[in-house]
């Protein structure tokens, strides 16, 4: 049926039976007990071929249902969890969807084989619960082209005429290196990238450069400079955690997240973000050295909002 089995981040092993034919057409999710595959669920599913599906950190799976809408379903059940509609163009016959979702939950989703004209093809962006579009943009048959993402958050697509690289402007100002390297013998980096409107609340945070599978979250304040007795933290006065949003570097050591800009956390409680204001902003995430765990900190950066 042309479309390879894939796996979640939670070892469940998926394959899409397709083959145009509504009696065999569904996408099976497995469980490996270490001797056999044994099915956890099967849903109905759009006919495709040399489909790459997208999985989340949280093992959302994004797909196509026999509608052909672009839906996400939960890894435990296969119950539909977002739906962003029957968004391809009229007369696409034989998809060949490319998927892939960053650190910070966006889904990117690019039609493929897209024919009869061949400039049908599109590349779309979704928030994580499919509810927003961010974007979209016209391509000339991307075919296998992508969309791919790299550990620095940059998109690359190409179709027969280009390769486009993408990315979100930076709206935010290095304020502080860390003191040393982790152990990957590298500094952890920090990017804020989005929009510095405060009223768009559209910014994103990516820490990269991280010791694989390693937790961590961001914090925020208003003031820098240092804080006496923790070694390479930059922030200073009231620091908020985003402490209830633990994140995994994962292999790529890397994380990220959209930040809401109308609930900083505060010692005192969520507060507002402003225009005019400057807020600071770094990531801490744990660490193996060789005197075992320990924790460290990436640069800190600043982004002052209009």
């Amino acid at each position: 049926n042309q479309n390879a089995p894939f796996c979640g981040p939670d070892g469940t092993v998926y394959l899409l039976r397709s083959q145009n034919n509504a009696a065999t057409d569904f996408l099976y999710a497995f469980d490996d007990d270490g001797t056999q595959l044994v099915e956890r669920w099967n849903a109905p599913s759009r006919w495709t071929t040399s489909h790459e599906h997208g999985v989340a950190a949280d093992g959302s799976v994004y797909t196509f249902n026999r509608d052909e809408e672009f839906v996400r379903l939960d890894p435990a059940t296969g119950a539909e969890t977002g739906n962003a509609g029957a968004i391809l163009p009229a007369g696409t016959i034989n998809l060949s969807p490319m998927t892939a979702v960053d650190g910070a939950g966006r889904v990117y989703m690019s039609n493929g084989w897209a024919s009869s004209p061949p400039t049908r093809g599109r590349l779309w962006c979704f928030s994580a619960d499919l509810s927003v579009e961010h974007f979209s943009i016209p391509t000339d048959r991307p075919n296998r082209g992508g969309p791919a993402l790299g550990g620095d958050g940059v998109l690359v697509i190409a179709d027969r005429g280009s390769v486009l690289a993408l990315r979100e402007p930076d709206v935010g100002a290095v304020v502080c290196a860390p003191g040393g390297p982790n152990s990957t013998g590298l500094d952890g980096v920090l990017a804020a990238r989005g929009a510095d409107v405060a009223s768009d609340d559209r910014s994103t945070l990516t820490a990269r450069q991280l010791p694989p599978n390693s937790l961590g979250y961001f914090l925020a304040s208003r003031s820098a400079g240092g804080t006496t007795g923790v070694p390479d933290l930059c922030l200073d006065g009231s620091i908020g955690r985003y402490s209830l949003t633990v994140l995994d570097s994962g292999d790529a050591g890397t994380f990220g997240m959209d930040l809401d800009l109308t609930g900083i956390p505060q010692p005192s409680g969520a507060v507002p973000a402003l225009a005019g204001e400057t807020w600071f902003f770094q990531a801490w995430h744990r660490d193996v050295g060789p005197a075992g765990p320990t924790t460290d900190f990436t640069q800190g950066v600043a982004v002052t909002l209009n």
